[in-house]
């Protein structure tokens, strides 16, 4: 699959294929990076309702979900305890 962009119609299209999936089935979300999948997990959801004349809508714009994910362990910015973030504490 190569869609930038999906409907929410068709995430669960892809999702309960097989029809026989049921909605208690796990989901388990991967990045792939140089042949290495890493778990992700699900950090957010966020739905908007936003005008169609308003730039950078969705792509038919209106309304749009965006679901972001970070590494599992991560605190909310995505960040594992031994990263460097810039943050110093005095």
């Amino acid at each position: 699959m190569v869609n930038k962009h999906v409907t929410v119609g068709e995430l669960i299209e892809i999702l309960t294929q097989p029809r026989d999936t049921t909605m208690n089935t796990n989901v388990i979300f991967y990045f792939l990076q140089g042949y290495d999948l890493e778990s992700m997990e699900i950090e957010s959801v966020f739905h908007f309702d936003e005008s169609p004349t308003v730039k950078n809508v969705s792509p038919t714009g209106g309304n749009r979900v965006e679901i972001t994910l970070k590494r599992i362990g991560t605190d909310e910015g995505g960040n594992s305890a031994d990263d460097d973030v810039g943050v110093s504490i005095l």
